[in-house]
């Protein structure tokens, strides 16, 4: 389990049709149990194993075992395809097994697979500031042995370079740059890198791109942000963003229908007399027909479609204010127009 809340389905002790459940459970798990031991096809000095993908598809598969030895199961890095010697692990392949053999039959086995294929045995790095030795590279770490040095995400955004070596603290466990970052966006200077953590910049008064200069160091020499005003930001943004309202009815409504219902997930303005938005139908009216604009039931504005026009206007007196949790409604005249039908409404905003 990956807590102690598990997040899989499990398994009643009174459910019916258990075999379901649990088949479902092993088939998501399957990507785990490539060239696992497959317990059916293991017999003898046969070694029989569970296929999975691996740049391609592997099938399922047995290999020969030598008698009263060790044996030494591997996958080669490029196809996975399963072999196996007497002499060790093959430098450049995948670890799998390392299985011990009587006469006839396997007396045990230890399970040598990584959590990462990608983790190639001998070979590879030879040295990380001074390490040396066979160093197996996987996803996440660099180890070495049982030592795992772990590595947070890459460096964030901006221009980041940095010069010298990484340091080892064999006794900590801890990787570190023990020389200088030569540049952070423009800036020089020593800097120390720790979990999460650029310090040793001193005070930052203004960086270039801050014009109105109110970003600077805190007391622990972290680089904070403060809060810019609304102008700086706006003419970082462009000022408002767009954000557009669409609604559609199919169909011919009856009287006072409501045609249309959104709930505003976020502050919207809407201007006056609704420029730059549009409304028509496919279906034309026989008489003018007015659509009602409604903010939490209170009229606001209408959707105009005179006699014969399948395109409509807008009327609205002033812009509007929508808040986060508001509901604007599109609503039919009390007396339905016979032919009008299939109306589409989109109305243009800010946020």
């Amino acid at each position: 389990m990956s807590n102690s809340t598990s997040l899989l389905d499990t398994i009643a002790t009174n459910q019916s049709s258990k075999e379901v459940t649990a088949n479902a459970l092993f088939d998501a798990a399957s990507v785990a149990t490539l060239w696992g031991r497959r317990a059916s096809t293991t017999t003898g000095l046969t070694w029989g194993y569970y296929g999975g993908w691996f740049n391609g598809q592997i099938s399922n598969g047995t290999v020969s075992l030598t008698a009263s030895s060790t044996n030494y199961l591997m996958a080669d890095a490029s196809t996975g395809a399963v072999t196996v010697n007497t002499s060790g692990f093959t430098a450049g392949k995948i670890p799998l097994y390392q299985v011990m053999t009587g006469s006839t039959t396997v007396t045990s086995y230890t399970d040598r697979r990584s959590y990462a294929p990608q983790a190639l045995a001998g070979g590879g790095v030879t040295s990380v500031n001074g390490l040396t030795g066979a160093v197996s590279l996987t996803t996440d770490n660099i180890g070495q042995g049982s030592t795992n040095l772990y590595f947070s995400n890459a460096l964030a955004r901006g221009a980041i370079s940095a010069s010298g070596s990484l340091a080892y603290n064999a006794s900590t466990g801890v990787m570190s740059f023990t020389d200088a970052v030569t540049s952070v966006a423009g800036k020089t200077g020593a800097v120390t890198l720790s979990t999460g953590d650029v310090s040793g910049l001193g005070t930052v008064a203004t960086l270039a791109s801050d014009t109105d200069g109110t970003l600077a160091a805190n007391s622990d020499s972290r680089v904070a942000t403060q809060k810019a005003t609304k102008a700086y930001v706006d003419s970082k943004t462009g000022g408002a963003q767009p954000y557009d309202l669409l609604m559609f009815f199919p169909g011919t409504p009856t009287g006072s229908q409501v045609m249309g219902r959104i709930i505003i997930p976020r502050a919207v303005s809407l201007p006056a007399s609704l420029t730059g938005s549009y409304s028509s139908s496919i279906a034309a009216a026989t008489g003018s027909t007015t659509l009602t604009l409604a903010k939490n039931g209170t009229s606001i504005g209408s959707v105009n479609f005179a006699a014969g026009a399948t395109s409509a206007t807008f009327t609205f007196a002033s812009a509007v204010s929508l808040a986060a949790g508001d509901v604007l409604t599109l609503t039919n005249q009390a007396t339905a127009d016979a032919t009008l039908a299939n109306v589409s409404v989109s109305l243009v905003g800010t946020r």
